[in-house]
């Protein structure tokens, strides 16, 4: 996917996809314009079929962006590798709408890049709009003991259980090597796509981004988390309702077990795993209706 040319007067391609995020898609590429000196880019806007007029607003107030336009809404994966086959840079950022730079840790990130031959995808420390850290920057890849350790709520008794300390997340407090990073601000190397493709179109929304670190480390490269380098991430550019955020846990749920499907290496792995991911995301709606009855107010947040 893309071109296979290597166009060493671009140093970044930066893919932005959006879907009805105007004010956030706004102030993301006013950041970018302020926190990039001293790399050569180029920015390429994938709308899928937005109606708040995000596409006007590109073209009349960035107008050195290249505007790419849906018909309709293609999802994260098929959007987003619209702009890779259209970008030129030695390296590809993808980033999120509702993103917004803090500093130059654009450049910070590409300088370590170009320093570390074996990284072929990096990401930054994601940060909330108070200063704190989030948690879904890096993770582990899905696996039997993952999936029971969350679903089952294993990780929550690690300050009893010091072996269970760990099992789920990363310290975030320090930069390594990782299963994966998160699609919200990922740098792929060029030499990556190339060998290896865009992004995973098996899925809508979800588990892209985990799919696309699971094939590059597959194919030699390794995943980085630099967790020195911030970029905000306000995290609002999908839903605010309550029966949004329950859709988008339904999505998440059946992308984790087209993943497994996908990449569990036995027939008996995904079934043990299908069958943790069902029980377990009956027991949290169970949860989440039996909070509601005692906290109705919970139901509303």
């Amino acid at each position: 996917i893309g071109n296979k040319m290597q166009h060493t007067d671009i140093d970044l391609s930066v893919v932005i996809l959006n879907y009805n995020t105007r004010r956030l898609l706004q102030s993301c590429l006013v950041s970018f314009r302020k926190f990039s000196s001293g790399i050569k880019y180029e920015i390429i806007v994938v709308d899928n079929n937005s109606t708040d007029g995000s596409d006007v607003l590109t073209r009349t107030e960035f107008p050195e962006i290249l505007l790419l336009r849906n018909n309709k809404n293609t999802g994260y994966a098929k959007g987003n590798n619209r702009g890779i086959s259209k970008s030129r840079g030695n390296n590809v950022l993808l980033l999120n709408s509702d993103t917004e730079l803090l500093d130059n840790s654009i450049k910070d990130c590409i300088d370590y890049l170009k320093t570390n031959k074996k990284i072929g995808v990096l990401s930054p420390n994601l940060i909330n709009k108070d200063g704190t850290v989030q948690n879904f920057s890096c993770g582990y890849f899905p696996s039997i003991r993952t999936l029971f350790s969350q679903f089952f709520f294993l990780s929550r008794f690690s300050c009893v259980l010091p072996v269970l300390k760990g099992l789920n997340k990363y310290s975030l407090n320090k930069s390594e090597y990782v299963d994966w990073v998160a699609g919200t601000c990922m740098f792929i190397k060029r030499e990556v796509l190339d060998k290896i493709g865009g992004l995973p179109e098996d899925y809508f929304m979800y588990f892209e981004d985990i799919d696309f670190c699971f094939q590059a480390k597959k194919a030699g490269f390794k995943v980085f988390f630099k967790h020195d380098s911030r970029v905000s991430h306000i995290g609002i550019g999908g839903a605010n309702s309550f029966s949004q955020r329950n859709e988008q846990k339904i999505e998440w749920t059946k992308s984790l077990i087209i993943f497994c499907k996908k990449n569990f290496k036995h027939r008996l792995q995904f079934i043990i795993a299908k069958f943790i991911v069902i029980i377990g995301f009956f027991l949290r709606v169970f949860l989440r209706m039996v909070t509601g009855i005692f906290y109705p107010a919970a139901l509303k947040e």
